[in-house]
């Protein structure tokens, strides 16, 4: 059950400290899309942490 909430843990970080990372930097103003990639994959990693987690909460408690 530990695995879960890590999931979330780092789901939740990632949403919070990619975006105040990315604005502080200078490169998405010269390459857009690459930075438009890295957003993409930040958002990818964030829904994907939280579906993860949700599954194997629910595989946990169907077993229990």
């Amino acid at each position: 059950m530990m695995v879960p909430a890590v999931l979330l843990l780092f789901g939740a970080l990632t949403a919070v400290a990619a975006p105040r990372l990315l604005a502080r930097t200078d490169w998405p103003d010269r390459e857009p899309v690459v930075a438009l990639w890295a957003w993409q994959c930040v958002v990818a990693s964030v829904l994907l942490c939280c579906a993860l987690s949700m599954t194997l909460s629910a595989a946990a408690a169907w077993q229990a």
